[in-house]
């Protein structure tokens, strides 16, 4: 199975407030979330409810105020950046403003990355097909 568990435990992140005497901004508060290998979930709110706060937990461009952020079990909360490197590189994610690369298809935009990581070919045709399956076909160029 391609993939990593994500894990949220007790998962927590204040900002403080940009206003002089206002409260901290409380963008998540005590999250417990397990996402199995493989599993592609989306998260969805309104604007402002810590989404992509969230998200960023997972590859550790943001840390949390507490709680701990499990990649196949490995707490990476205080990584140092050159470990967090290592670790997304089994990490797949697409942002609001994501960047494909024009020249490819869908399905060799899903390859691409999976191709730099030395993934055989025949699991990367599933994951381009699992992909597939859930937004209808893809083309490949081959």
């Amino acid at each position: 199975m391609i993939g990593t568990q994500i894990e949220f435990k007790n998962l927590s992140k204040t900002f403080p407030s940009r206003k002089k005497g206002a409260e901290n901004v409380v963008a998540l508060s005590d999250i417990n979330l397990t996402v199995a290998p493989g599993e592609i979930i989306g998260i969805i709110g309104y604007s402002g409810a810590g989404k992509s706060t969230l998200v960023r937990m997972i590859n550790g461009l943001d840390t949390p105020t507490s709680g701990e952020v499990l990649l196949d079990s490995t707490n990476i909360v205080g990584m140092k950046e050159k470990e967090l490197r290592a670790v997304r590189r089994n990490i797949g994610m697409i942002f609001q403003q994501f960047n494909l690369m024009d020249s490819r298809t869908a399905a060799g935009n899903i390859d691409y990355p999976l191709k730099l990581a030395g993934i055989p070919k025949d699991e990367r045709d599933e994951t381009s097909g699992r992909t597939a399956r859930l937004r209808g076909p893809l083309r490949s160029r081959r």
